[in-house]
């Protein structure tokens, strides 16, 4: 499904880091910024990686 600029991040918020749009990748919980490319939790929102696979790891302890 399509979502504007504006309805996506009204759903997702924006980067916690530089303010950018955010996606949502393969996992329902890990989203990444299309302006810096940085991956977080979408649990804590406190972590933040630079690959997919860190916040995979991550997302294994991540209580929230």
């Amino acid at each position: 499904m399509y979502l504007s600029t504006k309805k996506r991040e009204e759903r997702w918020g924006t980067c916690p880091k530089c303010g950018g749009g955010l996606r949502r990748r393969n996992h329902p919980e890990i989203f990444q910024c299309r302006k810096c490319g940085t991956y977080f939790c979408g649990r804590c929102w406190k972590a933040e990686f630079m690959s997919y696979a860190e916040a995979l790891e991550h997302l294994k302890d991540c209580t929230g």
